[in-house]
């Protein structure tokens, strides 16, 4: 069975729609990739004796934690989805087995491989016998991430639409904490090295990813007993994963989804104005709430924007970078929604088999991301300011807060426009959506480009009045951006939308 999945997957894959844009994303994520495993593994040759344990724990953990997060947010493979088997009269056991093989093969493991290669460099700078377990204790962490980010990947989103929802959290908040701790890495690493981060190093020590470098530790100690009682316990909990998994697998198959409940609104007052524009941005904003795969990137926005900027007030006790985390999560907000039309597929058809409503389509989306994110934006600089008590930040934040901002309402609308990339057939991004965030993050920067140079000859200079015009001046550009850029993605729209909705119905997710 395993040999007729690995070649189902094998003939999926192969006949696959690929776009020069996908593959250049696909060299560009896997050269990340590897330059973020061959790091970790360079850890195991550089950690130090005492603390290097938990150091290497540490990264390790955050590649765990990145890996599940992916599982829980994407599902089960796109080449091989669950629900295809369900009527199928397969042995459980038999298959659950062969997946669970077949799991060894996904490209992520590889990196991990890679990474997972610091406990063994780590052990034999130890001595010998903690190699040994080094080699033994990658091993069984492989085989652990790999056994639940599959057990994961099956019970999330199996259908219905709280076991979706339940996903989303759950991956937003995953990746979003794998954001955060990669920010905070380096003072990590230090406090752990010195022992100065006791209560870290304990949490470390009882989550399973931290295990593996226990029994390291533990042998190199002179705890040969321990350490192998480590790798046991944690062999164990591999064998209860490994026996629980079937039972999921069955559930999941026998499941029938969906049976949702109907939820009767009351009428209320309108909020937004009665008109096409009015309509695509409640319609936009219902389905940034109420979407999985949108909800999900909106939170960790919304969450990193602000964790990242408190990683110098925990590491360091410094709130230097408070008043900024509303403009942090304006740029990660828009690079979210920078595939908009994306998200949309083959329901892109409405619109454009709909007289005179591109403009309005593309306004209504501008006004619904900025409803989401322009209110907690803007609140969250000020607070920033204030809970930072530096009023030399004033004038930086109100001078980059709109042109940021208007930048990123621009930018968004115009590069989902440029070029929308299909989801796949789980409802998920594909690999290639990841070159669209990258460059509306550097678009977004670039619209305060005018602001800033103003801001930093005032302070290079002395001279206030000359930063304070950062603030008219951002004003004018956001202005600009939001109404010129979005004039721009509507005539793309005008011109191109035939050819962005047979690339968006001819995917994987538009056949459906």
């Amino acid at each position: 069975m395993v040999r007729v999945l690995a070649g189902m997957r094998g003939f999926a894959l192969a006949n696959a729609r690929h776009t020069t844009f996908g593959i250049v994303s696909l060299i560009g994520a896997a050269l990340l990739g590897f330059v973020a495993a061959g790091a970790t593994l360079l850890l195991g040759f550089t950690a130090p004796a005492a603390g290097g344990a938990d150091q290497i724990a540490l990264v390790l953990t955050t590649w765990a934690a990145g890996r599940i997060g992916f599982a829980a947010f994407s599902g089960t493979d796109p080449a091989l989805p669950l629900d295809f088997f369900r009527t199928l009269p397969l042995p459980r056991r038999g298959f659950a087995r062969a997946l669970l093989i077949l799991g060894i093969a996904d490209p992520s493991l590889y990196f991990l491989a890679i990474a997972s290669g610091s406990l063994v460099a780590f052990g034999f700078r130890q001595s010998a016998a903690a190699g040994v377990i080094g080699v033994l204790g990658a091993l069984i962490l492989l085989a652990f991430i790999s056994v639940l980010s599959t057990i994961v990947a099956a019970l999330v989103p199996a259908g219905s639409r709280r076991r979706q929802d339940a996903g989303t959290l759950l991956a937003a908040v995953l990746i979003s904490a794998v954001f955060v701790t990669s920010t905070l890495t380096p003072a990590l690493l230090t406090a752990l090295g010195t022992g100065s981060a006791a209560v870290l190093a304990i949490l470390l020590r009882i989550l399973p990813s931290g295990w593996a470098s226990d029994a390291i530790a533990l042998q190199a100690s002179g705890n040969p007993i321990w350490a192998i009682a480590v790798l046991v316990g944690f062999v164990l909990v591999c064998g209860v994963l490994i026996w629980w998994w079937p039972s999921v697998l069955t559930r999941r198959l026998e499941s029938a989804g969906g049976g949702g409940h109907r939820h009767r609104t009351k009428a209320g007052r309108r909020i937004l104005p009665a008109s096409a524009t009015g309509a695509v941005a409640s319609r936009e904003l219902r389905l940034w709430i109420r979407d999985p795969t949108r909800a999900g990137f909106m939170l960790i926005a919304l969450v990193v924007g602000l964790g990242v900027c408190i990683v110098p007030l925990i590491s360091q006790g410094a709130a230097v970078l408070l008043p900024f985390a509303g403009l942090g999560t304006i740029v990660i907000a828009a690079a979210v929604a920078g595939n908009s039309y994306g998200f949309d597929g083959p329901a892109l058809g409405l619109v454009l088999t709909t007289p005179n409503v591109e403009a309005a389509d593309v306004r209504g989306r501008q006004l619904a991301w900025f409803l989401l994110v322009g209110p907690y934006s803007i609140l969250l600089s000020l607070v920033g300011v204030v809970v930072a008590g530096t009023a030399g930040e004033w004038a930086w934040v109100l001078g980059l807060l709109p042109a940021v901002l208007g930048g990123a309402v621009g930018v968004f609308v115009l590069v989902s426009a440029v070029a929308p990339q299909p989801l796949d057939d789980t409802g998920g991004p594909t690999p290639s959506w990841t070159l669209k965030v990258y460059a509306t993050l550097i678009l977004t920067c670039v619209s305060s480009a005018p602001a800033l140079a103003l801001l930093i000859v005032g302070a290079a200079t002395g001279a206030g009045w000359v930063s304070w015009l950062a603030l008219p001046i951002g004003i004018v550009t956001g202005v600009i951006c939001t109404f010129g850029l979005g004039s721009l993605a509507t005539k793309q729209l005008v011109r191109r939308g035939p050819e962005m909705l047979e690339a968006l119905a001819s995917s994987p997710a538009g056949r459906r």
